[in-house]
């Protein structure tokens, strides 16, 4: 994880390589971080203001968060991608997103502040 203390012209240097050997590994633990290294190349194209290469990472990351299965981090993982839709000002798909899960943490009892502050953001 040297990539997320590296200068930010070198995150993606370390990060594709990582995402590579995750990616052709057989272990099931190592091929899981291709996850979070999706994600981390979505918050430096973020960080770089570029949302079109951040959305199309995040939705990888998503993808792949499906695949492990883990719903929390698949809430997560659609957080995201709804986020770098409301930075792109498609707002009413990011709206859409944040309301589903808003509806399901209602649902079980959950709530996440990171959801309510982008509703706030996304409603009239």
């Amino acid at each position: 994880m040297v990539a997320l203390v590296a200068p930010p012209e070198q995150q993606l240097a370390l990060t594709e390589p990582a995402l590579a050997l995750a990616r052709a590994s057989s272990d099931p633990a190592a091929r899981a971080w291709e996850a979070s290294l999706l994600n981390n190349i979505g918050m430096v194209h973020a960080d770089a203001g570029d949302w079109p290469a951040a959305l199309d990472a995040f939705e990888r990351a998503l993808a792949a968060r499906r695949r492990l299965g883990a719903e929390p981090d698949v809430r997560v993982a659609r957080w995201m991608v709804a986020w770098a839709l409301r930075h792109l000002g498609r707002t009413a798909e990011a709206l859409a997103e944040q309301e589903a899960l808003k509806a399901e943490l209602d649902a079980i009892g959950a709530a996440d502040p990171y959801v309510d502050e982008e509703l706030g953001l996304l409603r009239p």
